[in-house]
């Protein structure tokens, strides 16, 4: 008699303590079962469990489990792989959230240490210039279109196209000296605006 199911391996478990003898009898010209055993005895072997019994089931299944796989049993290999493939969606799906948050969170940083208040703050005196001039940026216009489109190439020794690098590494980089940045982009660009004045 087997009554302890397991619901891990699906199946009844036989355990040692549960297996008992009975004899057969030749009585009257037929054989019949003779079993000793009491009515209670599936009770009283219980008695006898360890109180560890969970964690010996648990250890035997995973001995067997790994029996089968040394084995190379591929059917057996395959299910076992099927039971990594959560675990490891998981891992890869906080590893894709918290790479980009980390990136953002350095963005925030950056601005929020950054002394100036006004995003084109080093570019200031620049942008006067140039809006003196008659020249403003069109709705929706980047500021690099527009500085493209309202600087010459290159004044003073200095290139429109390395004015706008800077600016944007200053404005948007997640790493780096912010303010030794804007210092740089600051003299850069007053440097150019003067030689726009002079022309």
């Amino acid at each position: 008699m087997v009554e302890n199911y397991s619901p891990l391996e699906r199946a009844f478990i036989a355990r040692a303590r549960h297996a008992h003898s009975w004899a057969l009898a030749h009585v009257d010209g037929r054989w019949i079962t003779v079993d000793s055993t009491p009515s209670v005895w599936y009770e009283l072997e219980d008695d006898y469990a360890s109180q560890w019994q969970s964690i010996q089931d648990l250890l035997s299944w995973l001995w067997f489990r790994y029996q089968r796989l040394s084995q190379a049993d591929l059917s057996e290999l395959t299910d076992a792989m099927i039971w990594l493939v959560p675990p490891l969606a998981l891992v890869l799906y906080i590893r894709l959230r918290k790479s980009p948050m980390a990136v953002r969170e350095a963005v925030l940083k950056k601005a929020r240490d950054r002394p100036s208040t006004d995003e084109d703050a080093p570019l200031t005196q620049l942008m006067a210039e140039l809006e003196a001039r008659g020249q403003t940026p069109v709705g929706g216009e980047t500021l690099a279109h527009f500085l493209t489109r309202a600087l010459p190439a290159i004044s003073a020794g200095i290139k429109r196209g390395d004015l706008i690098k800077l600016y944007y590494r200053w404005r948007f980089a997640p790493h780096g000296d912010g303010a030794a940045d804007e210092r740089l982009l600051r003299q850069k660009s007053e440097t150019f605006k003067a030689a726009l004045t002079d022309g």
